[in-house]
């Protein structure tokens, strides 16, 4: 007989804001302990935190009529699209800049030079594992085009950001031991004569602190007359590795696997940040499995793996709900 309920919940929006989980708790009892199968194994017990900001304002370009790049801020966006009106001179120095360089396109049209750019696509967490073409084309267009001709945003992005991952110009590079360094991704980017917008998407290490991140972008965007809001931020997870919830986890994967799972950080962001430090990220990809392209075309999992996954959730929620010193 257990000792307390168990309780499997279905969530249907960690992909967009986890705001079902929040919903879900405003009149359900937290749990004493919980697990979210959103990771890999071992146990993820630390989950930097996630900072995205938007950036606002600034001038009209005068020759940057369109510029669009991106579709969610938590990927590295593949493909880039940027209409300029510009001298035939400057279109041939744009041109001759990329010539070496198969990722441009170049298609002449009434309303101006298109130049389209493309990247490789990957999550907001690894910015290094991708190309991003949003910023490979704002490098090039800065190369030809003054500050008026690109519009304060596209400017600041080509000197601030460039083609970081770390944060560096901005000043906001660092790492912790627990979870590694910062990492900084432009997600979107949307400029021309009718708006301008960027989302930046930041995980910091479990150690920092968003607000600190974020005075310190904004005091950044300042000269250049930008605006720099947060659009939302989750908070970093971090359970010591001696913790009881960390100590049953490891004991419910050896009971089926035979060895003893590590634990590790992660820039990605679950379901167990919900759960208040009760909860962390375990399973359900082994680490000799093959790369399953998680948010990516062709995502897979193998079923042989998936049933000793299964193995593994029943024994672990069957060991917590036997776990004689939890709260009740």
């Amino acid at each position: 007989k257990t000792k307390r309920r168990i309780r499997v919940i279905f969530g249907c929006g960690e992909e967009v804001a986890s705001n079902d989980i929040e919903q879900y708790y405003a009149s359900e009892p937290m749990p004493v302990f919980g697990f979210t199968p959103d990771s890999d194994y071992g146990i993820c017990n630390r989950e930097k935190g996630i900072l995205r900001l938007d950036l606002t304002g600034g001038d009209t370009p005068s020759a940057v009529r369109h510029f669009t790049s991106g579709t969610v801020v938590n990927a590295v966006p593949a493909k880039a699209e940027a209409v300029v009106v510009c001298s035939a001179e400057q279109a041939s120095a744009l041109m001759h800049l990329a010539e070496s360089d198969t990722a441009f396109s170049f298609t002449k049209t009434p309303d101006g030079l298109c130049i389209s750019a493309q990247g490789r696509s990957s999550h907001a967490m690894q910015p290094q594992e991708g190309i991003n073409a949003a910023e490979k084309l704002i490098m090039l267009l800065s190369k030809v085009l003054n500050r008026r001709e690109m519009g304060n945003l596209l400017w600041f992005l080509a000197e601030k950001v460039k083609t970081e991952y770390d944060g560096n110009l901005l000043g906001i590079k660092q790492s912790d031991k627990p979870s590694g360094p910062l990492t900084l991704n432009l997600g979107l980017v949307r400029a021309g004569t009718d708006s301008t917008y960027a989302g930046l998407d930041i995980r910091y290490p479990v150690t920092a602190n968003g607000e600190t991140i974020l005075a310190q972008v904004q005091k950044v965007c300042t000269p250049y007359e930008l605006r720099c809001g947060r659009a939302n931020e989750s908070l970093p997870l971090y359970l010591p590795e001696d913790s009881e919830l960390i100590r049953l986890l490891k004991s419910s994967y050896t009971a089926v696997i035979g060895k003893e799972p590590n634990v590790y950080a992660t820039g990605g962001g679950t379901y167990a940040r919900e759960l208040k430090g009760r909860g962390v990220a375990f399973g359900p990809f082994f680490p000799d499995e093959p790369d399953r392209r998680l948010h990516n075309s062709n995502e897979n999992i193998d079923l042989t793996r998936f049933m000793q996954h299964a193995q593994i959730c029943l024994q672990a929620m069957y060991d917590m709900a036997l776990y004689p010193n939890a709260e009740k």
